[in-house]
């Protein structure tokens, strides 16, 4: 193998989701790449999508697509377009996005407004709205004239002192006057109120609303019981919402529009050739292979690569994105094919090479891994079958491999077996058809290996057809030897 040096084609990182933290230049979130990437002609303009590694395969198993995934992954400013990404494996790289331009919008929620007791004055039925801030007002459009969820802040429409508060990033604050607003009731000429909550109430507030004097300020709190600086109104009575203006400000947050919509990272990228024996490798000839440079020369003329493979940081691309379990989304590998054995003995090599975890750092090219799923050749030094009938082969390099398994077959009337001598039997009518296993299951009990069974018959059967047997010669005899004692006493008698 031996790799190229290739144009770079910087990797386009997009964000899913992006959430900027507290110090207004870092977002954290998470952020996507398409290895398919556009190079430029000539002119300047896309050509067709090239893949960066196109060796790389989703890898199935999890969940893999074209598109990767950087998930838990902070983004920081560092100055001007530069930034620090951080992956969740705690490494960095080096990134290029947009800068933090001057604002032209900013944002901020109704339930922000809301939950810090700022209700925004709306002008008319439209959706311009004003909220008061330090010094003065501030003028915001909302989403809805009825129920706005969302405010932006077109312009720095503030009167008096400066509104805000601004950082070098997408986070802003504005000292908004932090109102309480509460029901209360109260009597007429009264100069106390009851209020259902203090929240927010404080000495020195001032105070206005249905029945309340005329510049009223909170003078003391007694439980929810307010002691106001004037005595209510002698003809209407304290009722409804009443208004506790604050004296300080609060400061809200606002979140401005210019987060980077996209971050490039430089990408170097080699060109992957292989040899075998010395004799070129093929090279990819379809599909992205149209974008492969070309390499050595061999009779067949230009190589065209086995494919490309692009490193951010010294990282191959395909291993920085990774699941709960280190397992990375994509995975690199080559195919390679080659005819070996020459017209003698020919024969075609298939082997593939996984490449995920290369690196591509300025140093002395060493191997960190090998591994290897196949076996050298060897020879079959002997074979034995076990219990359950497996042919099973052993070889001289300490492999086993099972090579086949003995059938047998069971028959309901093994007596209707018809014998053809040699200790063989054949299928007959009375013995059934057979039922068919293998030894160690069903009705089928277990082979012994290299053991010879010296008979086969029913021992006791025979043992009787031998007693009978020989009784029977011992009565033949006993005729026999009665014969001759008869012919003898004749032959003397004559004599």
């Amino acid at each position: 193998m031996f790799y190229v040096k290739d144009d770079s084609i910087p990797l386009i990182i997009t964000p899913g989701t992006q959430a900027v933290s507290g110090d207004s230049k870092t977002l954290t979130g998470t952020y996507n790449f398409n290895t398919q990437q556009s190079t430029l002609g000539a002119d300047g303009t896309a050509t067709l999508p090239i893949t960066i590694a196109t060796t790389s395969s989703p890898n199935t198993a999890q969940g893999g697509t074209s598109v990767q995934t950087l998930s838990n992954t902070t983004i920081k400013l560092i100055s001007g377009t530069t930034y620090n990404m951080t992956l969740s494996d705690g490494s960095t790289l080096t990134a290029v996005g947009k800068t933090f331009d001057t604002l032209a919008n900013y944002t901020i929620p109704a339930a922000v407004l809301k939950a810090n007791g700022v209700t925004p004055t709306q002008d008319g039925s439209t959706t311009t709205f004003t909220v008061p801030v330090a010094g003065g007002t501030l003028t915001m459009t909302a989403d809805s004239a009825t129920t706005p969820t969302l405010f932006t802040i077109a312009s720095l429409n503030v009167t008096g002192a400066s509104a805000f508060s601004v950082a070098n990033g997408q986070n802003f604050t504005i000292p908004m006057l932090k109102n309480a607003i509460t029901t209360a009731t109260g009597s007429t000429n009264a100069s106390t109120i009851t209020v259902a909550s203090t929240a927010g109430i404080a000495v020195g507030m001032t105070v206005t609303g249905t029945g309340i004097g005329t510049s009223a300020v909170v003078s003391s709190i007694a439980g929810n019981v307010v002691t106001l600086s004037v005595a209510n109104s002698n003809s209407t009575a304290v009722s409804g919402n009443i208004t506790f203006k604050a004296t300080s400000t609060s400061l809200l947050p606002v979140t401005g529009d210019n987060e980077p919509l996209t971050y490039h990272i430089p990408t170097s990228r080699f060109a992957v050739f292989a040899t075998l024996d010395g004799l070129p490798v093929p090279g990819n000839s379809s599909g992205a292979a149209a974008g492969f440079p070309t390499g050595i020369t061999a009779s067949t003329g230009q190589i065209k690569s086995l494919g490309t493979m692009a490193f951010i940081g010294g990282r191959n691309i395909d291993s920085i994105a990774r699941d709960d379990y280190d397992q990375p989304q994509f995975k690199s590998y080559f195919d390679i094919t080659a005819a070996v054995g020459g017209t003698t003995n020919p024969n075609t090599l298939s082997f593939q090479m996984d490449s995920t975890n290369m690196t591509a750092y300025s140093s002395v090219g060493q191997t960190y891994s090998n591994s290897q799923d196949g076996a050298p050749l060897s020879q079959l030094s002997s074979y034995s079958f076990d219990s359950n009938g497996k042919l099973i082969a052993q070889y001289a390099n300490g492999q086993s491999k099972v090579q086949g398994q003995v059938l047998l077959s069971y028959f309901g009337n093994d007596s209707g077996l018809i014998p053809i001598g040699g200790n063989s039997f054949e299928e007959s009518a009375d013995s059934g058809t057979p039922t068919q296993g293998v030894a160690g299951s069903g009705l089928f009990g277990e082979l012994k290996s290299q053991s010879l069974e010296q008979s086969n018959v029913d021992l006791t059967s025979q043992l009787v057809t031998l007693m009978s047997l020989q009784r029977q010669y011992s009565a033949a005899s006993q005729v026999v030897k009665v014969a001759s004692a008869l012919q003898d006493d004749v032959l003397q008698r004559l004599s």
